[in-house]
């Protein structure tokens, strides 16, 4: 099934894991493969056992690789991340974020978002991937693959939103345009979407299977056809 709008509305459980296969397909055959075994989802018992410095060298070594794949993007992120080693009690801090989100209350979607965007690098796209990981019943990842998908889903109440932001993006896309980034209160939207989606689906299908983080998944893999 390529159409979206269909799967959204109209579609079998079949259909939906046969979606989320693209998916894993995908991902499979991709650089970031073993990276995304390994990460997805996260230990958190083992995410809290790390120490500072080796809580940076996760973050700069297996997430920011796993989330940001394009090189020069990469580097920039890892450039804003690096910047905690140079404050004073930077590193420190940045543990103190770690602590933070493990005991963050996860239904509160905004204030986790503010939390994960502390870490420098982070912006709301990026923490909704780190969250997604280590809460994939609450978060789902935010970028514009999602939300050229969700613009092409007919019925939902914040399709106008949906619809300017998808044309912000293809704007962005075109020489000269204007840098696209999700703002924290489009995140806190796209996320609260996959969440009732999720809740949708398991109602629909009697089923605990669906989450935030399934969801993303099947629109990312329809963001790329």
């Amino acid at each position: 099934m390529h159409d979206i709008n269909a799967l959204w509305h109209d579609s079998s459980e079949k259909q939906w894991r046969a979606a989320l296969d693209q998916y894993h397909q995908y991902i499979t055959s991709s650089e970031v493969a073993v990276l995304d075994k390994e990460l997805d989802p996260l230990d958190l018992g083992k995410i809290a056992q790390l120490d500072a410095e080796q809580w940076f060298e996760f973050l700069n070594n297996k997430y920011f690789p796993w989330k940001y794949t394009a090189r020069n993007r990469l580097a920039t992120t890892r450039s804003s991340l690096a910047k905690h080693k140079n404050r004073p009690n930077g590193i420190s801090d940045l543990n103190r974020i770690k602590t933070s989100l493990i005991a963050a209350p996860v239904q509160n979607i905004e204030h986790c978002l503010k939390l994960a965007t502390e870490i420098g690098g982070l912006g709301v796209a990026g923490a909704s991937g780190l969250l997604s990981l280590m809460y994939p019943d609450y978060f789902g990842t935010v970028d514009e693959f999602l939300v050229l998908a969700l613009s092409e889903v007919r019925g939902l109440p914040e399709h106008q939103q949906l619809q300017q932001m998808a044309i912000r993006i293809n704007a962005s896309k075109q020489p000269g345009g204007s840098s696209f980034s999700i703002s924290l209160t489009a995140g806190v939207l796209l996320i609260q979407i996959m969440r009732r989606k999720a809740a949708e689906n398991n109602k629909r299908f009697s089923s605990s299977f669906w989450t935030p983080r399934r969801i993303d998944k099947v629109l990312w893999a329809f963001g790329h056809l």
